[in-house]
């Protein structure tokens, strides 16, 4: 629904491409939780392995291009620039994302893989795959991820030094919730109670899915629900007029409803006018 509605003004701003790559990541993210039930086995470790690397990096690095986009779009009041250019953007995109994919394989390729069970005795014990130098590998990894994770926050900072409305970069609720749900799920998990382990893992996976649906909703959601409940809405050239109106969703909501309420009271007021005039003439 995105990619269709992709040359409205409100949706062009943020890119379409860039927030199915994230909507993806956030889908991938979900799916992730289920390396956690049986069956087990080796080949499903080394799946997860790569779903997981997968997921994050398409949250991380195509959130870093919509950061990038905005933050362009706020200095040159314009999307027509070669800086955002989508072609030159997703293939950096997918080569940032097909290093850390391939680092992965090249895991899988050559460490050992096992369960290592985790919890604790007064709560339940679960088997959790983890590979040879483990330790070791997963900070080379980690350290690309916080590099990432800096060069986003830094152009968020930059984006918002260029705007003083939180509208603007909302957007940056979905890195964030995605950190939290990953450390709390992680967390709960290790702590359920095993007499009611199921029931347990199953409110945990839907803390987990209503955390990514939020997180989808704010990116992109919010602008296509408006879209297809109000098809013609402030539908003009964007080429033509700052487009930086169009980052944020929450000032056209309040100007729509203002408008709206406008147009009540003076709809009221005209039928009003014309039911006195007709009592007047009888």
């Amino acid at each position: 629904m995105a990619y269709r509605l992709r040359n409205h003004p409100y949706i062009k701003v943020i890119s379409p491409v860039f927030c199915n790559l994230i909507v993806g990541g956030c889908a991938l993210n979900m799916i992730k939780l289920l390396k956690y039930i049986p069956s087990y086995s080796i080949a499903k470790i080394k799946i997860f392995v790569v779903i997981e690397a997968l997921g994050t990096n398409l949250i991380y690095i195509p959130m870093f291009a919509v950061a990038y986009r905005i933050y362009c779009i706020f200095k040159t009041k314009s999307i027509m620039s070669n800086k955002l250019d989508n072609k030159r953007l997703l293939y950096s995109i997918m080569t940032a994302i097909s290093i850390a994919v391939i680092y992965k394989v090249v895991i899988i390729f050559s460490c050992e893989f096992f369960y290592e069970a985790i919890g604790s005795i007064g709560y339940s014990r679960i088997p959790v795959g983890e590979y040879s130098n483990y330790q070791s590998l997963n900070k080379v990894y980690q350290a690309y991820l916080g590099f990432v994770f800096i060069a986003l926050i830094f152009m968020i900072i930059a984006t918002g030094s260029h705007s003083k409305k939180f509208g603007d970069i909302c957007y940056t609720f979905v890195i964030f919730s995605t950190n939290i749900s990953d450390y709390l799920v992680n967390e709960l998990i290790k702590k359920l109670d095993g007499k009611n382990y199921p029931l347990y893992f199953f409110l945990t996976i839907l803390f987990n899915c209503f955390l990514h649906f939020a997180c989808v909703y704010i990116l992109i959601g919010s602008r296509v629900h408006l879209l297809i409940t109000k098809p013609g809405f402030d539908m003009i050239d964007s080429n033509g007029t700052d487009i930086t109106q169009y980052v944020a969703l929450r000032s056209k909501l309040k100007s729509m409803s203002m408008l709206n309420k406008s147009s009540n009271i003076y709809t009221s007021n005209i039928k009003n006018t014309t039911h006195v005039g007709n009592g007047s003439k009888t």
